[in-house]
């Protein structure tokens, strides 16, 4: 080899890239991986959020591996790197220079399928990044699954860790030690080992199982468990949030593959993971992280141990799995076997050994009997034992224990069914929860969901559409609600809670069998305003399903979701019951006014609900459409829903983040106290109730009335914040850069040059630096970023990309109630509401012409000539 090639080889570096939920993502990445070392690039294999996008064209190729988690969100690994892909300053150039490819893994069921690998690979683009092959999209759904992967080669890859004896003096643990330390037989030891988790798994939480239900009927098909768990811990959690558990394998499991392999020898002596021959001489800065975190304190670890708490053996095998094995038997016929189903000419064969019986590692291996895997190389054959997520089912009161702690309570369906060759499958996970006994503890992991619940949607209007054990979620939010409006009639005794109606939608097999918490149902039906539509599908010959329930009461459907604004959640399976249901809404939309000129034609319905995927929430209607007035004077708001203005949302955020960043002693002065201030009509006194629930601790009600006119002036705002300020002794202002129905941004300025103070507009970054109250505040201009200096007092002007504003929290929202809200007139100021300014004429925009569309670029052209633009 020349030195030019050996200079291009030692250059060529390749950089995989994932975010991943559950593991999928991160598999592919690693076979990704392996490929381009094949190829001679030196390759490093991350998650996301571990790099920044300022070094990736230091790299000859990035690859991105990205899977798609609830509303089209990223995965939790991969936030914080999008994040900073969507600064506002960043330049189109920004990425000039790195040639990336990117795949994305998701469900076609979902109306945001590859969500997040589309959005990223738009952004890429947008940032002068060179694709270098078209975005490649895997789906759940394909018959192929997931598994649209790249195809292992042939050459075996040295393990990047490897497993080796530890040399510190410990005795080989005696199989007695064994049995009763991380081994296990049967009976109660097998109990008391699966019942104990000692893993060091990060960011978990030590929790206690307290409860382990059947909730379905001895002798329905499916076994169904209640279970509810708590942490000593209070920790917060919304509607729509998960707990993922890491489950353990079966002593008989572990016992059958290590006398498969014949590592008896060496299975309880105690072992170390290390750095394999490619790693040895890697510096500190290209050294990856190993496969599985927290080991180093891990009690004793063994080969057992890890066979037993880390790796999943009873995993479906991937190609690459065939292209490893294969290499550790010297049997030509089960060598060459194995390497057929690498082979993409046979893929169908693939499918029918694995996928479609659901065959094992483990009986892969039994039937692969010439195979003997080095225990040395257990971490780099055997795939990482994965979490496996399961909706929070608790809620409201229920999240609560008597001495302070949190509690959880999950409702998890055991996965137990024979395949097609007459085999019992089970799920890894479940069959783990279902033997575990009350006073077991587990490690779990909090994890935020997709359903992105506002309070104004739980105390509006709800549509919420749960099979089965869909249903979880959706009693975490019902409960949710009774304990809002019990927490309301406790401070406003005899005063109706101002909450909407909620309408359950359940589905289920047999009303005696699986009608999961009805007689909750019946408890909070009175108090949240709750009506339940079933559809049970085997109590009838002619089988009925939730979108079944949905079409029988469109007028319903739609007078709740477009008439009184609701929301609608639907929870449950993938595959054809979300597009099910979806179909059913639109044609709610399309056939449930009773009118028919407010009905919605097919297309219509389709964008409404559209719409309301995008948004989150509901699309404005027709109803509720700001319009102008009829005296042309404004806009007419009656109908409308006021908010808190997003601007003014950001500022208050910001402010409690002042007072926490000094709490944490992260800030080097003290917030003493957050006042909310508003000027308007009476609907003011719910915004700033919202400020106070998000943090303030009291606020200031100018009341002005609802002015046709628009309200107080500027200048007006201005002097009256001035009087505050002086009054309450005040030393910092934060306000929104301009309220989003005026948009005329200068109440600001006015105040800053009122009172002699300094001002920073559209900050993007505040930070206080010191005690003397110096203060540094970044902002966006064009072509980059400005950051000014200043000293308190001073006034500062919020823009979008400062923060994200926290959702307020049930007890902040019934804690906010408590809270000081004063009532003030202009008067009390001594300031006068002066109209300096005359609203002439308010109008509609003029109405846009309809486009039209062109078959093809010669059509282009030609209708660009027609209209004189070339």
């Amino acid at each position: 080899m020349s030195s030019n090639s050996q200079l291009i080889q030692q250059r060529r570096s390749a950089l995989v890239l994932y975010g991943s939920e559950t593991g999928n993502s991160q598999e592919v990445a690693e076979e990704l991986g392996a490929l381009t070392e094949r190829l001679h690039f030196k390759t490093h294999v991350a998650e996301l959020n571990q790099y920044k996008p300022e070094p990736l064209n230091s790299y000859t190729l990035v690859l991105f591996v990205v899977s798609t988690t609830g509303q089209g969100d990223f995965p939790a690994n991969a936030r914080s790197f999008w994040r900073s892909l969507l600064l506002k300053k960043l330049p189109a150039t920004f990425l000039s220079g790195v040639n990336f490819a990117a795949f994305g893994l998701g469900d076609s069921s979902y109306p945001k399928f590859n969500w997040a690998a589309r959005k990223l690979h738009k952004r890429l683009l947008q940032l002068g990044a060179e694709e270098i092959h078209p975005c490649g999209e895997a789906d759940q759904q394909h018959p192929e699954g997931l598994r649209q992967v790249p195809i292992p080669d042939n050459v075996q890859l040295p393990p990047k860790w490897v497993l080796q004896l530890r040399d510190d003096g410990e005795e080989s643990l005696t199989s007695e030690r064994a049995a009763g330390f991380d081994a296990g037989v049967n009976g109660s030891s097998e109990l008391d080992r699966l019942g104990h988790d000692l893993r060091p798994l990060p960011d978990t939480l030590t929790a206690t199982l307290t409860e382990n239900r059947r909730a379905t009927a001895a002798n329905h098909w499916q076994d169904v468990r209640h279970l509810s768990l708590t942490v000593p811990e209070a920790v917060s959690y919304v509607p729509g949030d998960m707990l993922s558990i890491t489950p353990k394998n079966f002593a008989v499991d572990v016992d059958n593959l290590i006398t498969m392999m014949g590592w008896e020898a060496d299975v309880d002596r105690p072992v170390t993971l290390v750095p394999g021959p490619t790693l040895l001489s890697a510096d500190d800065e290209d050294m990856p992280s190993p496969p599985i975190q927290g080991l180093d304190s891990y009690p004793k670890l063994t080969l057992r141990a890890l066979l037993t708490d880390y790796l999943d053996i009873q995993a479906i095998p991937r190609r690459a799995f065939f292209a490893t094995v294969a290499h550790y038997t010297d049997y030509e016929m089960h060598k060459e076997r194995l390497l057929e189903f690498t082979n993409p000419e046979f893929l169908d064969e693939l499918w029918d050994y694995t996928t479609r019986p659901r065959r094992s590692i483990l009986e892969v291996l039994h039937e692969f009997d010439s195979v003997k895997i080095p225990w040395q190389h257990a971490v780099s054959v055997f795939p990482i034992m994965r979490a496996r997520q399961f909706s929070i089912a608790s809620g409201g009161a229920l999240k609560h224990t008597a001495e302070g702690g949190t509690k959880f309570e999950l409702l998890v369906a055991i996965v137990k069914y024979q395949t097609v060759i007459k085999r019992i499958r089970q799920g890894v996970c479940t069959r783990y929860l279902s033997v575990l006994q009350p006073g077991s503890t587990l490690q779990v992991q909090l994890q935020r969901g997709g359903l992105n619940s506002s309070v104004n949607q739980l105390v509006g209007p709800t549509v919420l559409i749960g099979p089965g054990t869909g249903i979880a979620p959706l009693r975490s939010m019902i409960w949710e609600k009774a304990a809002i409006v019990k927490a309301y009639k406790e401070e406003n005794p005899g005063v109706e809670p101002p909450i909407g109606p909620t309408l359950l939608v359940y589905g289920g097999r047999n009303r005696e069998a699986d009608f999961f918490f009805e007689q909750e149902w019946e408890e909070l039906g009175e108090l949240v305003r709750l009506k339940v539509l079933t559809a049970f599908s085997r109590d009838q010959t002619q089988k009925v399903y939730v979108q079944n329930v949905i079409r029988e009461n469109v007028g319903l459907l739609f007078k709740l979701l477009h008439d009184m604004r609701g929301s609608v959640y639907v929870c449950g399976s993938s595959g054809n019951m979300p597009k099910a249901v979806r179909q059913a809404l639109t044609e709610a939309f399309q056939h449930g006014p009773e009118v028919e000129t407010d009905r919605f034609n097919e297309q219509g319905a389709e964008q409404y609900l559209l719409g309301m995927e995008k948004t989150g929430r509901p699309i404005p209607t027709k109803q509720v459409k700001p319009r102008v007035n009829k005296a042309n004077t404004g806009v007419e708001t009656a109908g409308v829903k006021h908010s808190l203005n997003p601007f003014d949302e950001l500022s208050v955020e910001e402010a409690v983040r002042l007072r926490e960043r000094h709490t944490k002693k992260q800030s080097p002065i003290k917030v003493d106290q957050i006042l909310a201030l508003s000027a308007g009509g009476p609907k003011c006194a719910d915004t700033l109730r919202t400020a106070m629930a998000m943090g303030a601790d009291r606020a200031f009600h100018v009341d002005v009335g609802d002015s046709p006119d628009g309200g107080p002036e500027p200048l007006t705002v201005a002097k009256m914040l001035q009087a505050v300020v002086k009054q309450e002794n005040i030393n910092l202002v934060l306000l929104g850069k301009q309220a989003i129905d005026g948009d005329q941004g200068q109440t600001g300025q006015m105040l800053a040059g009122l009172l002699g103070w300094p001002q920073a507009t559209q900050a993007s970054k505040v930070e206080i630096k010191d005690e003397s109250g110096t203060v540094e505040v970044t902002h966006e201009v064009d072509g980059g970023v400005e950051t000014l200096r200043a000293q308190l007092p001073m006034i500062i002007t919020t823009d979008l990309r400062l923060n994200e504003p926290r959702y307020a929290t049930l007890p902040n929202i019934m804690k906010a109630k408590k809270k000081p809200l004063e009532k003030k007139t202009l008067a009390d100021f001594g300031i006068e509401d002066k109209k300096r300014l005359k609203t002439i004429k308010v109008t509609e925009p003029p109405a846009r012409q309809g486009g039209g569309k062109v078959e093809d670029v010669d059509g282009l052209i030609g209708k660009l000539k027609e209209l004189d633009a070339l």
